[in-house]
């Protein structure tokens, strides 16, 4: 199916890199290159085609790209820098076609590609990588939906990665496990809870406001906090995917808590 929209982006290092590669079924980069101009770049999924121009195709875009966004700090981490998506473009006709105002809360798929098998080609690729195989798995799976978007829409700090431990510990993984996955120990784990906990710890990043309780003496830096968690939350995403692959056939899934 080819695509109907796209939203501009601007040509960062990650959007170049992405739009030679990412071609998944829920989510593509694509670029245009034309003589010696630079290239421009475009966020498009086949969930926009059942949708006209306006609020209702923007608030899809914006959903769908905040759990790509997520996807992609629990790739890249605290380096990732999500772009905003620009005016919105008809493929069909070449044509500009400005902004929209966008709605929180929408659903980022459409019930009709749901629904649809998936070929070969993309069941391979959701199987076998990472980044597609989150997207894909946060239709159904409201666990890895509900991380994706903590991230997407927080970025990497300690109330984010604290809430991925709160999805990994409520969903079969508790810290010991976490611990394992990531090489950490369970006294790296208790002084993560302990910094992003604390306010003198971490300031405005912090779960709390002022306590009262005693910081740590050296409190975790994000960087390795990030380093912990997302290394154990990429172990746990990565089995859930295995649990909502298309079934040879390619029928979709059902949906998971």
């Amino acid at each position: 199916m080819a695509y109907r929209w796209g939203f501009e982006l601007l040509g960062m290092n990650w959007v170049d890199s992405l739009s030679y590669s990412l071609h998944g079924p829920d989510v593509a980069i694509l670029r245009d290159e034309e003589d010696d101009r630079p290239p421009l770049f475009f966020f498009t999924s086949e969930h926009f085609n059942d949708l006209e121009p306006g609020p209702a195709l923007a608030s899809r875009a914006g959903a769908l790209k905040t759990i790509f966004d997520g996807a992609m700090f629990l790739l890249e981490g605290v380096g990732f820098s999500p772009e905003r998506l620009g005016d919105l473009i008809d493929f069909q006709s070449d044509r500009r076609r400005g902004a929209f105002g966008a709605a929180q809360g929408v659903d980022p798929f459409s019930p009709s590609l749901l629904a649809a098998p998936m070929d070969a080609r993309h069941r391979d690729r959701v199987a076998d990588r990472l980044l597609e195989g989150s997207l894909y798995s946060s239709r159904s799976d409201l666990t890895v939906r509900g991380m994706l978007v903590m991230l997407g829409t927080h970025g990497v700090t300690f109330t984010s990665l604290y809430a991925l431990r709160d999805f990994m510990n409520t969903h079969g993984m508790p810290d010991d496990q976490i611990a394992k996955a990531s090489g950490a120990t369970k006294a790296d784990l208790k002084l993560f809870t302990h910094t992003a906990n604390n306010f003198a710890a971490s300031g405005s990043a912090a779960r709390h406001g002022d306590l009262g309780h005693q910081p740590p003496t050296t409190p975790m830096e994000l960087a390795k906090a990030s380093e912990i968690i997302l290394k154990a939350a990429r172990r746990f995403v990565s089995q859930r995917i295995r649990l909502v692959l298309p079934d040879p056939n390619g029928q979709p899934a059902a949906t998971t808590a």
